[in-house]
């Protein structure tokens, strides 16, 4: 069967608010994860979707989702779990929005594509994608990757996603 968009969002939302919970009662941080830079690839791209009633103002640089949820059902969820979560509207950053989420990370415009790293300007990070031409990560169609700290390589994780749910 066919899942409806509507579905598939309350199915991430659960998801994510289950994760968020873990992450609280747990107190887990990323501890010794590895990162590096990014790798410079391109990529095309299209808009995603955004959820009823949420629209971004393309004129000041902001996204009109105030809650996302980065997720994957591949290899990342256990390479980079301390990534997977919610992630909150936090500033804008290069001209773009700015996420933060579970254990310290952030999602932001690095100006070469859109990146997970412990902090706003990190120069590694843990989840990222070379798409330039999307104002904001989560109209971002496919292409995310993932660092895998035991290869020291990244490698794109069609199942990771990171999608509008407030």
């Amino acid at each position: 069967k066919i899942k409806s968009k509507e579905d598939w969002i309350a199915e991430i939302t659960a998801i994510g608010k289950s994760k968020l919970r873990e992450d609280t009662e747990q107190g887990e941080g990323l501890g010794e994860a590895s990162s590096a830079m990014p790798p410079d690839l391109t990529l095309g791209s299209s808009s995603g979707y955004l959820p009823q009633g949420v629209t971004n103002d393309l004129s000041s640089g902001s996204c009109g989702c105030q809650q996302a949820l980065l997720s994957s059902i591949g290899e990342a969820r256990h390479l980079q779990p301390n990534a997977m979560g919610v992630y909150k509207f936090y500033q804008l950053w290069n001209g773009r929005t700015a996420y933060y989420g579970p254990n310290g990370n952030t999602l932001f415009y690095t100006g070469g594509g859109w990146l997970v790293g412990k902090g706003l300007g990190s120069s590694s990070g843990f989840i990222h994608n070379t798409a330039r031409s999307n104002l904001c990560p989560y109209e971002v169609p496919g292409g995310w990757m993932y660092f895998n700290p035991h290869a020291g390589l990244w490698y794109v994780d069609n199942s990771l996603v990171f999608r509008c749910i407030v």
